[in-house]
């Protein structure tokens, strides 16, 4: 998939004119890249006036590949920066400008007649941003879905903090209590997603016997009458507390109860935490980094969300991370048992019920679940919306090839346009778009700069030609017809020429 890097590299020194229209401007590299993007109409006319800020003011147009970035969130690489005109309030960019935000400086073209290059500016008077949402990660949506990105499936529940749902921790009631997945309830809780949990003893011939809990478990909040933290190095003690800080540690160093945390649990590994990637794992269960099987992650994002999620096809721990990789905000990743313990319930609003997304009949020592804290038990109150079933690919508009090592510069090749891409767009192709205020006052501010231009003589002959004709009419006196045929040429050609003198840039 294009990196910024790798756009960066591959257009520099770029120049071409893609909508056959003013020769080479800002707005071609622009128009390039909602190419690239795979917008549709791609190389159509921006609107308005047709100065590059139209894209900014016409932004809702592209709002389904790129998320609308204002200047007080802050610029990234890559981002798709607008400048004003100065008759709507410009100052560093008095024709506007588009251009891509790269380590503090601008990329574009037509930047002091150039072709694509960096160059220092002032931001200070930037309208905002296009983010192209491929460099962004996509926002991972609430409710019950299965997707696939990067190639990997996944079936994820993602809960809404803001309607009170949180991740708790369930155990079964005993040492070497097992139930069915389906069977872990209590009265404080009102579930909206159900998955496996920690580590277990399933095997009768191991000295420990059948169905021994091996890990961390605490949730108090949740009702939990069986509550345990034993002190073993060769296993993890991850939790989050109230004040929604996760850490972990192995066991041994673990001292919290149940009353002062929101949940405990032990994972089989930690892949990401406080937004970096980790490796931290429960050596007790072994090494199973490079064995392919189901997984069971659990994912807190950054405004506190926490998702779970299931792999039905059996992949390896990493690529769990790949997989969450496609999507923003990620802050935690933790891999719990796989195999056959992987295991996903998840309610349905049309059916009013727990479905069983991925059953396996496995009976598990404890499960997480997407649930809210509640006095009693209920169906969800959130109104969670259930996608359909099937899986959604992003797509990979580009592929760049892989830098060869033995070179001492990357090359990067740029993807050439078909002859019908090339062709540049009619003007009814812009009709009916949708303009904003800022448009309209836009349109108003150039209707009086051209009226400016009108009134500015500075030819002393029409203006006495004109003084002449008009004193000669309101005294009713008699006008030479030559005089007159030849005064009358003058002022409409000087008025002609002052009309058609600044043509619009494209």
């Amino acid at each position: 998939m294009l990196t910024v890097d790798q756009f960066i590299n591959a257009y520099t020194g770029w120049a071409k004119d893609v909508d056959g229209a003013a020769g080479i401007q800002c707005v071609d590299l622009a128009k390039e890249h909602f190419r690239l993007a795979g917008v549709p109409d791609w190389s159509t006319a921006i609107g308005g006036d047709g100065y590059s800020d139209q894209i900014w003011y016409n932004r809702s147009r592209w709002a389904k590949w790129y998320s609308l970035i204002d200047k007080s969130q802050g610029f990234q690489n890559g981002d798709m920066v607008l400048f004003p005109h100065a008759a709507r309030g410009g100052w560093t960019h008095p024709d506007s400008h588009v251009c891509f935000y790269y380590n503090g400086q601008e990329f574009g073209t037509n930047q002091g007649k150039k072709p694509a290059c960096l160059k220092n500016t002032d931001w200070s008077d930037a309208l905002g941003a296009l983010r192209w949402k491929v460099w962004e990660g996509e926002e991972l949506p609430y409710g019950y879905s299965k997707l696939i990105r990067n190639k990997i499936t996944a079936m994820v529940y993602r809960g809404n903090r803001a309607a009170g749902y949180s991740l708790h921790v369930l155990s079964a009631d005993g040492e070497t209590a097992l139930y069915d997945i389906t069977k872990f309830d209590t009265d404080k809780v009102r579930k909206a997603a159900v998955v496996n949990g920690g580590y277990f003893q399933f095997k009768n011939d191991q000295p420990d016997p059948y169905g021994r809990h091996y890990g961390v478990e605490q949730d108090a909040a949740a009702g939990n009458s069986y509550t345990q933290a034993p002190k073993q190095s060769g296993i993890l003690a991850y939790y989050e507390d109230h004040d929604g800080n996760c850490e972990y540690m192995t066991a041994d160093q673990y001292f919290g109860s149940p009353e002062d945390v929101n949940f405990a649990i032990t994972p089989y590994a930690v892949r990401i935490h406080k937004g970096q990637k980790v490796f931290g794992r429960s050596v007790n269960y072994g090494d199973k980094d490079d064995e392919p099987n189901t997984q069971t992650a659990a994912v807190k994002f950054d405004n506190g969300d926490w998702a779970v999620a299931v792999f039905p096809d059996k992949i390896c721990p990493r690529d769990t991370v790949t997989f969450f990789d496609a999507f923003r905000g990620v802050e935690e990743l933790i891999l719990m048992d796989s195999g056959g313990s992987t295991q996903m319930l998840a309610w349905n609003n049309s059916t009013m019920s727990m479905e069983k997304k991925l059953y396996t009949e496995r009976k598990l020592p404890n499960v997480l679940v997407i649930a809210q804290i509640i006095d009693g038990p209920d169906a969800p109150a959130e109104i969670i919306q259930e996608p359909e079933e099937v899986p959604i690919v992003v797509p990979e508009p580009i592929e760049i090839p892989e830098e060869d090592e033995s070179m001492s510069e990357q090359v990067v090749t740029v993807p050439e346009m078909t002859p019908e891409q090339q062709q540049p767009t009619p003007a009814a192709a812009v009709a009916g778009e949708n303009y904003d205020v800022q448009t309209i006052k836009g349109a108003v501010v150039k209707i009086l700069s051209k009226f400016a231009d009108l009134i500015d003589l500075k030819s002393f002959i029409t203006f006495m030609l004109i003084y002449t004709l008009c004193y000669l009419t309101i005294n009713q006196m008699q006008i030479d017809e030559k005089f007159y045929q030849t005064s009358t040429y003058v002022i409409i050609f000087y008025f002609g020429y002052q009309t058609g003198k600044a043509k619009v840039k494209l």
